[in-house]
């Protein structure tokens, strides 16, 4: 099965547009098309899709340009135009998600 028939939306033509690594013991997918950024775990499971706007609190939609994950702490971090967001996991109510860490 190829990621293009579970994953909805065109990869963005940058060479960074998409990653695949392994935080504890699951291996997510993180991938820009057009002005958002999608999470999976393993290719079937969507965790979530983050706007460019949450990078700049603003209306402008930027193209995310790279996206990157890091197997020791979860962290994800992707560049819209000068602009690089980091993002942390955070565990609330049973419910896994990305919240904005720094810019």
């Amino acid at each position: 099965m190829f990621l293009e028939s579970i994953c909805p939306g065109q990869v963005n033509p940058q060479p960074h547009a998409i990653e695949a690594f392994v935080w504890k013991s699951i291996r997510y997918i993180i991938y820009a098309t057009g002005s958002k950024v999608v999470i999976y775990a393993d290719p079937a499971k969507l965790v979530q899709i983050i706007s460019s706007t949450t990078l700049a609190n603003d209306d402008q939609r930027e193209l995310v340009t790279a996206v990157a994950g890091c197997p020791r702490s979860g962290r994800l971090a992707f560049a819209c135009g000068s602009q690089i967001g980091i993002f942390q996991y955070s565990d609330t109510k049973s419910k896994v998600s990305l919240e904005k860490k720094s810019i």
